[in-house]
């Protein structure tokens, strides 16, 4: 499975013959997906704050 995340794609032959091509999934989501952070702030630190920042 390494092997096949490194290079796409892995091949994989039985003994019976039978050929399989084992391939990473792609996952689905938007490069801005982030974990949040809890920074504990009520919503009047939160105004503070942009009040401040734009006094700059």
């Amino acid at each position: 499975m390494d092997q096949a995340r490194m290079d796409g794609a892995v091949m994989i032959k039985k003994r019976d013959g039978q050929t399989f091509i084992l391939r990473p999934v792609k996952e689905e989501g938007s490069p801005f997906d982030i974990v949040g952070v809890d920074l504990n702030l009520c919503m009047d630190d939160l105004n503070e704050a942009v009040r401040a920042s734009r006094e700059r």
